[in-house]
């Protein structure tokens, strides 16, 4: 995990859209949507849309939210952020079950044992850590950084005698990307 991201941050399994939230100040304030839409100046489509989450909050919805509603735009903005970034992370874990078999190109037992990776049970999120350790989005952007480019460009040594592994020759790249940066 990167230095720069919380251990311990909170991730609900779960992340309503922020309409669930407009739609609980409006029950707490008796206001009905036909009424927010008058007072935000758009039509009560929109603000159905919005309560059932088929329409984003912009920045423009979310000052008009904080001028009808009296909650500010910041907080209407950071809902959304949370929101997206959920329904992100939740399409990539679905992307990252199905990397999961490029872990076994990777000299995993070592990179461990190493520390250079945490042990993680879950190998999705196993390949989370690992896409992370390299400095990459994905397993495609992985091999055209590690193996494409370093077949290209990299000149080392090796003994006939040993089958080179891509997998360990990254690693090794990657780790000494990291050394040199510190």
């Amino acid at each position: 995990m990167s230095e720069h991201t919380s251990r311990h941050e909170y991730r609900p399994s779960i992340v309503t859209p922020p309409g669930h939230t407009i739609s609980d100040v409006l029950d707490e304030r008796e206001v009905r949507q036909a009424e927010l839409a008058t007072r935000m100046g758009v039509t009560p489509k929109f603000v159905s849309e919005l309560v059932s989450g088929k329409a984003s909050i912009t920045p423009s919805t979310a000052l008009a939210l904080e001028r009808a509603l009296d909650v500010p735009a910041e907080f209407w903005l950071a809902r959304e952020a949370k929101f997206q970034a959920a329904r992100a992370r939740a399409a990539s874990r679905i992307e990252l079950s199905s990397s999961v078999p490029w872990l076994s190109e990777l000299p995993l037992k070592d990179m461990v044992k190493f520390k250079w990776v945490p042990r993680k049970t879950d190998q999705s999120a196993m390949v989370e850590t690992c896409l992370q350790f390299f400095g990459v989005a994905s397993v495609s952007a992985w091999r055209q950084q590690y193996v494409e480019q370093t077949n290209a460009s990299a000149a080392y040594r090796a003994s006939d005698k040993f089958q080179r592994n891509a997998g360990a020759v990254a690693a090794w790249l990657r780790k000494g990307e990291l050394g040199a940066a510190q």
